[in-house]
């Protein structure tokens, strides 16, 4: 920085982050601030950088640094808020986002990051007035509006209780495959029994495990619960399509045996399913277990065809209707290691090519469990993302053009 202003090294760390040279942007901030360590455009930018990276405890280092010189910016309380629901601290990030908003309360960010903190809370009636002022601000045909006005309503409904009572609730049945999964199947069991929506089964799909899983599972005692055993291995999306097969609810979920469910995703997933037209839900998820890489990965709130296509944006467990299961022919396999495709990215393409609407919630209500070995059976040797793509793309032909 020697031969140029402070100014001139913002500029040029501007000019790399908005053509997305990350690293270089990162040279230059950390420049202005060995000579200004308090330099808070330096700062607040070099946040934003690590919360790319989800270095979330460091963001959030970088927005108070900030904001200790410039206690008045909202959009770098917003940027704390938004670091600290990446770490974890939902009251420290419900925090900062309400600061945000008494500084700019018409802030259309502002609220869509204050309102599902609020409805995890619980805190309902204030989620709910969130989205409504969230939906008074944004144009009426875009599709944030549409979505604080179904936010609002779910909000409503789940403050009544309209949306677990009632003879005429739709049937549910989480159908959870499992291969030699048996010291975890029993937690996601139980997370589907919690589930705060009523009309709702489990089936349990074994798809040849050894005898020590076999054991677990003739052991598993539950209400509401069927154990199925199949006779050699089979993977996994056969064992989600057999189980789907052996029920005849119109919502189905099927969730991963060493996965698990926060207590009210069912229930919310159901109403965008019956009372907003959705084909296809799911949440944002956390990681949990071994070694977790990526506490949070953002999916986009609807994800569009052309978006599926690009890159996964539906989590493994999304509450589907089975009709457009029927229609899209079930999962499909195409292998284990160098053959191996992810089986839902599949389905989900093919769904959405059917004109399927599909939509994530905003809350994490998806636990994912990660392990210290390869998750997929046989993973040495997995295809790029490209190649699976592509792979993708033939086998929907039929449905894409």
């Amino acid at each position: 920085m020697s031969n140029m202003t402070v100014e001139q090294a913002l500029a040029i760390g501007l000019e790399h982050h908005r053509a997305g040279r990350l690293d270089q942007a990162k040279a230059a901030y950390v420049a202005i601030l060995k000579v200004l360590p308090q330099h808070p455009d330096a700062l607040h930018l070099l946040g934003q950088i690590l919360f790319t990276w989800e270095h979330y405890a460091e963001a959030a280092v970088a927005a108070l640094s900030a904001l200790a010189v410039r206690p008045d910016a909202a959009a770098v309380w917003r940027a704390l808020a938004a670091a600290r629901e990446g770490a974890g601290d939902l009251t420290g990030a419900a925090a900062a986002a309400r600061r945000a908003l008494s500084l700019d309360p018409l802030d259309p960010p502002g609220l869509a990051l204050l309102a599902p903190l609020m409805k995890t809370a619980g805190r309902l009636p204030q989620a709910a007035a969130l989205y409504r002022r969230m939906a008074r601000l944004c144009p009426p045909d875009s599709g944030d509006h549409a979505y604080a006005i179904d936010n609002e309503r779910l909000c409503r409904a789940l403050a009544d209780g309209s949306s677990r009572s009632g003879a005429a609730l739709p049937a549910v049945t989480i159908v959870i495959p499992c291969y030699n999964y048996g010291r975890y199947v029993a937690e996601a069991v139980d997370s589907a029994l919690a589930q705060t929506y009523p009309n709702l089964d489990v089936v349990v799909v074994d798809g040849g495990s050894a005898e020590e899983t076999l054991g677990v599972l003739r052991a598993l005692n539950r209400p509401r619960t069927r154990v199925l055993f199949r006779e050699g291995r089979h993977l996994v999306g056969d064992n989600r399509n057999f189980g789907i097969a052996a029920t005849a609810s119109p919502y189905i979920c099927c969730l991963d045996a060493d996965d698990a469910l926060e207590p009210s995703y069912i229930e919310k997933a159901v109403f965008f399913l019956d009372q907003c037209g959705f084909d296809l839900v799911s949440s944002q998820f956390h990681g949990f277990g071994a070694k977790i890489t990526r506490p949070r990965w953002p999916l986009t709130r609807r994800p569009t065809l052309a978006n599926l296509q690009d890159y996964n944006q539906v989590v493994t467990c999304a509450l589907f209707r089975r009709a457009n299961w029927e229609k899209a022919g079930g999962f499909h396999d195409f292998g284990l290691g160098a053959d191996y495709i992810y089986e839902d990215w599949n389905l989900w393409v093919r769904m959405a090519a059917q004109g399927a609407r599909i939509m994530n919630m905003d809350e994490r209500l998806f636990r994912y469990r990660a392990h210290d070995a390869p998750r997929i059976t046989g993973q040495k040797g997995l295809k790029t993302l490209q190649e699976q793509r592509v792979i993708i793309h033939a086998h929907n032909r039929d449905v894409l053009g």
